[in-house]
């Protein structure tokens, strides 16, 4: 993967543009998440993309650890940071002001574009012959993440299409990503649900704990999630993404986004915007979630949010609207 990422990268800086317009003297600051999660490290890739296509201009990409989409919603809206990256579902649910969330306005907040999916994903141990579908849950001990994470979330809307409650479990847990997966192995619960882009370093020390299984959701229930839930897509973990998953798994997810403030210039949103979309066979080198992402895809997410100026402008010259 590194040297992929290396042969990658000599190929941007050869091909990637200069600004076009005047010198911009400014510095994103890329807000992302902990650095065993996924954002850090696509959101260090996307900075030393841009900062390499751009070494002549006053420019500069840095990026920052935080607790991830809720955090970085924040810190954009204060003004603390410009850009950075935020789960689809929570950005939805702050530019319409909807329950959940910290502050009473985000309304400066803007897309720039999807970078790739994340997909819902029930897990169970691959000893457990009990569970191969997400009815056979009824009865079971399952953990659903911390209250108001997106897990959750996405789980209690899966529940009512799927004629459930919160009753029909024997236990509910709350543990987070990062203490589910020896809750699982130990055998406190039977299942538990990551919302990730896989592969995911998290699922990986899962299996290292123990042997896993992922469990496909419904066709009809993956069709009416996604028509009545506008920040989910349909999503799969193709078969090989893991050791031993010679496997498709069916499922639902909402996107990572690149989301910046409207203080930052339409200049500099137009050059992030055209550097990843002109370069975008090498960004599917990247890393593998990256791989998954279309052109189509990464412009389709105007039902949940303001698209930046800047970024409309690039969409407007292509002809991509």
């Amino acid at each position: 993967m590194k040297k992929l990422f290396s042969l990658a990268l000599a190929s941007l800086i050869l091909i990637s543009a200069p600004f076009t317009r005047a010198e911009v003297n400014l510095e994103l600051k890329l807000a992302t998440g902990k650095i065993t999660g996924l954002y850090y490290p696509v959101g260090s890739s996307l900075c030393r993309i841009l900062n390499n296509g751009h070494k002549n201009e006053q420019f500069k990409c840095t990026v920052e650890t935080t607790e991830g989409s809720l955090e970085n919603l924040d810190l954009i809206a204060d003004g603390k940071n410009n850009i950075g990256i935020v789960q689809s579902e929570l950005l939805y649910k702050a530019v319409n002001q909807l329950e959940g969330l910290n502050k009473p306005n985000y309304s400066n907040l803007r897309l720039l574009l999807t970078l790739y999916p994340e997909s819902y994903t029930l897990i169970i141990r691959e000893k457990d012959a009990r569970i191969s579908k997400f009815n056979d849950l009824k009865g079971k001990k399952i953990n659903i993440g911390a209250n108001g994470s997106g897990s959750r979330k996405i789980f209690e809307n899966l529940i009512k299409k799927y004629n459930m409650k919160f009753e029909d479990f024997t236990k509910v847990t709350d543990h987070n990503l990062y203490n589910q997966g020896e809750a699982l192995c130990s055998g406190e619960v039977d299942a538990v649900f990551y919302v990730v882009g896989h592969p995911n370093a998290s699922v990986q020390d899962l299996i290292r704990l123990c042997k896993i299984k992922f469990i496909s959701l419904d066709d009809q229930i993956i069709n009416n999630m996604t028509k009545d839930v506008p920040y989910l897509a349909k999503t799969t973990i193709k078969p090989g993404t893991y050791e031993g998953q010679d496997y498709e798994v069916k499922t639902i997810g909402p996107y990572a986004s690149l989301v910046a403030s409207d203080k930052l210039s339409e200049n500099l949103a137009y050059i992030v915007t055209r550097d990843i979309i002109e370069h975008l066979e090498i960004f599917h080198n990247l890393h593998p979630n990256f791989a998954k992402i279309t052109q189509q895809e990464m412009l389709s997410m105007d039902k949940i949010a303001k698209y930046h100026k800047g970024a409309k402008k690039y969409f407007q010259e292509k002809g991509l609207e």
